[in-house]
């Protein structure tokens, strides 16, 4: 998770109170994506006092404009609270609407599998690792390597060196395991592969 939480910092550059004091303007006049930015800000505490609660207002502020990020952060915020229900509404909301929100993707899916809703709950993680999430390709390699009933090494440590590159740290890193599971044609293809794959997945970014 730490990895996608510096992505998301790096994406807000309040500088000084008075960056801070400009995006509340624009905020309080109804821009979504200051009430965002500003939620952000709150949440992980830069430029200003560390406040949960002003981030979700901020954020269910933009929410309700229809900002999906926003609604992504809203969702997660009830995950770690264990509101599983209101995360999935929270989740929800860009599945529906078909936008690429993979990190909402990510989450539904957890949720589904604790549900019980096992097929459903993978097959929204793998969508997710396959579109980029880093916290997602290291899910899905665990579970090819780890939990599948016929262990898929080739694709775990695809996903788990995919991971790795892009710098998520998992409770325990698996790559060197599922390599030392492969021939050495095996690793060469899987490590082109890996390779090709995370050009892609900048290449969407740019359009």
């Amino acid at each position: 998770m730490k990895s996608f939480l510096l992505i998301l910092l790096s994406l807000i550059s309040f500088s000084s109170i008075a960056s801070i004091e400009k995006y509340e303007e624009k905020a309080r006049s109804g821009d979504a994506k200051s009430q965002y930015k500003l939620g952000l800000a709150y949440e992980f505490g830069r430029s200003v006092e560390q406040d949960i609660y002003t981030a979700e207002y901020w954020y269910d502020k933009a929410d309700k404009q229809g900002h999906l990020k926003a609604s992504a952060r809203l969702g997660y915020l009830d995950y770690e609270a264990e509101n599983y229900s209101s995360a999935k509404r929270y989740f929800a909301k860009g599945l529906k609407k078909g936008e690429e929100v993979y990190f909402s993707m990510l989450y539904y899916g957890k949720i589904l599998r604790l549900e019980g809703e096992e097929i459903k709950g993978l097959a929204l993680t793998k969508i997710a690792a396959q579109n980029g999430v880093p916290q997602a390709m290291s899910e899905w390699a665990y579970y090819n390597g780890h939990e599948a009933s016929k262990k898929n090494y080739y694709s775990a440590y695809i996903y788990s060196k995919m991971a790795k590159i892009k710098k998520y740290k998992g409770e325990k890193d698996y790559t060197s395991y599922y390599r030392s599971k492969l021939t050495g044609n095996q690793i060469s293809s899987a490590d082109k592969t890996a390779t090709r794959m995370l050009k892609e997945f900048e290449a969407k970014k740019s359009k």
